[in-house]
């Protein structure tokens, strides 16, 4: 949560956006056994939060 949180911050994203992006990289990543996500986080944002 809190690396996708970041991640909106640091690239100009509202408080909203980035809990979104967060929520979003948190959901994935607790859908699968071990520390690394099986998919580019970027991709499952949609275009506006990119």
């Amino acid at each position: 949560f809190a690396a996708g949180f970041l991640y909106g911050i640091t690239h100009g994203k509202t408080l909203e956006q980035s809990a979104e992006i967060a929520t979003i990289c948190a959901a994935e990543v607790i859908m699968h056994m071990g520390p690394r996500p099986q998919v580019q986080l970027a991709s499952l944002l949609p275009d506006d939060l990119r």
